[in-house]
């Protein structure tokens, strides 16, 4: 049985990383990364999303953030990565010249719950 995704957990730590301006270089850099495999026309949502999660793990184990380490399971750090690519998706495809109304959408775009 799988543990349940933290969603509180999962809003929290996506809108504070995406504001922390220390952490701004890192959003930018993984935004360049996948701008270039769009315009490459090789973007995978699922792949897309490791950047984006491992920078959260990143983020989640300093101690500024929230005072200690957080500690999250497998499929809430997954929804993370997730919910990132999903939330940055427009930024990356915009960045490679693609309008607002022609960004894809997945199948793995439904909210897991």
């Amino acid at each position: 049985m799988s543990k349940p995704i933290d969603h509180d957990a999962v809003r929290d730590v996506t809108l504070s990383l995406i504001n922390d301006g220390r952490f701004r270089e890192q959003v930018l850099h993984i935004r360049r990364n996948l701008t270039r495999k769009v315009k490459r026309g090789v973007y995978d949502p699922t792949l897309a999303a490791r950047p984006w999660r491992h920078a959260a793990e990143h983020y989640m184990s300093l101690p500024y953030y929230a005072g200690e380490p957080m500690k999250l399971n497998v499929p809430t750090r997954d929804a993370i990565g997730r919910e990132l690519e999903r939330d940055q998706r427009e930024y990356v495809y915009g960045d490679a010249g693609v309008e607002p109304g022609d960004v894809p959408t997945f199948p793995s775009d439904v909210m897991e719950g």
